[in-house]
């Protein structure tokens, strides 16, 4: 349910103020699910967790995970099954295997047997899928790339070390899946 104030002086010229007190909304009928917290995280820069916990349920017969990039316009990305009608605790969790890169938006539609929705709040999770880390820091001789799949868009990748110039010291080439990549440079430029 939403509810709603208006206030006017009926003169655009003319401030006024409004005062509201002891406003209460009833429902004729209870609220399906008793939603206890709605949480989401990046994980590695993979895949966004979402879970959230119910203190009851009454005809709740699934969940919609939703995501937007904007915070508007939500689009379903994965449905669970509720409970049912219960007065137990239960814990739901979803992962977002393939999020957007920059903010993901996310929110539960909860749809009773009847097909009613409501939602929960808006949980926002940022990924920054072209981000590879490269370690140690600094490096004697070797270090590790690790790659993340998006990085380079199903591509090889190719790892180059130059000198202030530009030039080309060095040049290694691994497969577009590669999770860990090893560089071990020569002895010559590896100190």
């Amino acid at each position: 349910p939403y509810l709603g104030i208006a206030y006017t002086t009926h003169d655009n010229t003319v401030l006024g103020t409004a005062v509201v007190d002891n406003i209460s909304l009833k429902s004729s009928s209870p609220l399906a699910v008793n939603l206890v917290g709605f949480t989401g995280r990046n994980v590695d820069e993979k895949y966004a967790e979402l879970a959230w916990t119910t203190s009851g349920e009454m005809n709740n017969d699934h969940f919609e995970i939703e995501r937007s990039g904007s915070g508007t316009n939500f689009e379903v990305i994965g449905t669970l099954k509720g409970s049912g009608t219960t007065t137990l605790s239960h814990k739901y969790t979803f992962q977002d295997l393939l999020p957007l890169d920059g903010t993901n938006f996310y929110r539960i539609a909860q749809v009773d047997v009847n097909g009613h929705r409501s939602y929960s709040a808006t949980v926002p999770v940022r990924f920054n899928l072209k981000k590879i880390e490269i370690f140690p820091n600094p490096s004697s001789g070797q270090f590790y790339v690790r790659n993340n799949p998006r990085f380079a868009g199903g591509s090889d990748i190719t790892i180059r070390l130059m000198d202030f110039s530009g030039k080309v010291l060095f040049r290694q080439t691994a497969p577009a899946g590669s999770g860990i990549i090893t560089v071990r440079l020569p002895k010559k430029i590896g100190t």
